[in-house]
């Protein structure tokens, strides 16, 4: 129970059991008053693989209410695992209850596309994947290498046609069309999600023009972005993260997600630390930056995150142990220090390859001269497993942010010592 964080393990439950039961249900009712029959196994895994394909989708949306409660990383591996469910389970459907007519073209052309963009974004997107098989990482680098993150993203987005292929299926099926109170509920649910899907992606609700002001290379390989964004004036929490683009710039018009390494502010000034692994971030160091207008214009999605949250839901009088890796510094500084701020005890551990890549270490120096409560420890390197290990604090909370392989040795190091899940934070980009 020590692993399981309560509100991840509801939400796979409720997309698991719970998404699927009212169309069981329905449907069951319906058939039986109908056609005096309970609906076959294959009808079932069917209405079960669209249940979480529908959840998956809605999922992918980037729910901020939800972003706040179990973070936006475990969203989108929600989001993964139920696709690939879905998909297995459909393939099992389609071998057990052959179709005729418009029902098999629709049914096999959905099955065939979602299975192309599983495997697609299996590669491409599936951090998590390919972090620990070397032959999908090395693959996912040669796909890098030959097509943009804007290719990815449009083709991942064909699992909408297939949504709408789904649709066409069920609607072709005659004695599943002659259930219309099923029907009618298959159709206001795929509406409804439909409709909050184009709220959450396309509606400016939560999305905020900005200017680029500043763009400096603050390391090897490493560009701090300044963005003046006015109607986020202290509108983020400390440790967050936010998507942006550049919509007037070609290949940058899609959303990427970054750390903000500052604290909110009255002037809307958010300060990005990045480092130039793709074709986006390598091609920032030519975008302009200026203080009158002639910045590029950027757009900001968000904001996202859980390290404050995380800190407001634990008694405020435990300590804090900070685990930082490279370029996953950036969330934690400003967290460190508000914590420390408000006298918490503050235990900071910092390490990168070489000194040039210890990002804002004069700043960190100077934070630990002035704050009496915290300890700092910078690494050009890695720290062995004995500093990390006696890092820990009697009843600490952790926050953890670094390279995928630094997280899963930390992560496994805390359990193995007894701390529970509830106590550690972390939100991988390898999603």
């Amino acid at each position: 129970m020590k692993r399981i964080k309560i509100p991840v393990t509801l939400t796979w439950l409720v997309a698991l059991f719970v998404t699927p039961l009212p169309f069981l249900v329905i449907l069951t009712t319906t058939m039986q008053t109908v056609y005096a029959q309970t609906p076959s196994m294959p009808i079932k895994l069917g209405i079960v693989a669209y249940a979480w394909m529908l959840a998956a989708v809605y999922l992918a949306s980037r729910l901020r209410w939800l972003d706040r409660l179990i973070g936006l990383p475990a969203m989108y591996m929600i989001h993964g695992v139920l696709s690939v469910l879905a998909i297995a389970v459909s393939f099992l459907h389609q071998m057990r209850l052959p179709a005729e007519g418009l029902a098999k073209l629709s049914g096999s052309a959905s099955l065939h596309l979602f299975m192309l963009v599983a495997i697609w974004s299996l590669i491409t997107m599936a951090g998590w994947l390919s972090t620990r098989v070397p032959v999908i990482g090395k693959l996912r680098r040669s796909v890098e290498r030959a097509f943009r993150h804007e290719t990815n993203v449009w083709l991942h987005r064909l699992n909408l046609v297939a949504m709408a292929l789904v649709v066409v299926h069920v609607h072709a099926i005659g004695f599943i069309y002659a259930l219309k109170p099923f029907v009618l509920f298959f159709d206001v649910v795929t509406l409804v999600v439909a409709l909050c899907v184009v709220r959450e992606k396309f509606s400016r609700r939560h999305r905020y023009s900005g200017r680029l002001e500043a763009n400096a290379q603050i390391a090897p390989n490493v560009r701090q972005l300044t963005i003046r964004v006015p109607k986020l004036a202290n509108g983020w929490q400390r440790g967050d993260f936010a998507f942006i683009r550049f919509p007037m710039i070609p290949g940058m018009k899609e959303l990427h997600p970054f750390s903000m390494v500052n604290e909110p502010n009255r002037e809307g000034l958010m300060r990005f630390a990045i480092r130039g692994d793709g074709d986006f971030t390598k091609a920032l160091a030519s975008v302009p930056a200026g203080t009158d207008g002639t910045g590029a214009q950027v757009e900001v999605s968000g904001p996202f995150g859980r390290y404050e949250r995380f800190l407001q839901e634990h008694d405020p009088k435990r300590p804090v142990v900070v685990y930082a890796g490279g370029i996953g510094v950036t969330p934690l500084i400003p967290v460190a220090m508000s914590a420390a701020r408000d006298g918490r005890r503050v235990r900071f551990l910092y390490s990168a390859k070489t000194q040039q890549e210890l990002l804002y270490a004069d700043d960190l120096r100077r934070w630990r001269k002035a704050t009496p409560n915290c300890e700092l420890a910078l690494r050009a390197g890695r720290f062995s497993d004995d500093e990390l290990s006696a890092a820990k604090m009697d009843d600490a909370v952790y926050l953890i942010a670094g390279p995928s392989a630094m997280l899963r040795a930390i992560r496994s190091m805390l359990f193995r010592s007894g701390v529970r899940a509830g106590d550690i934070c972390y939100e991988p980009f390898a999603w």
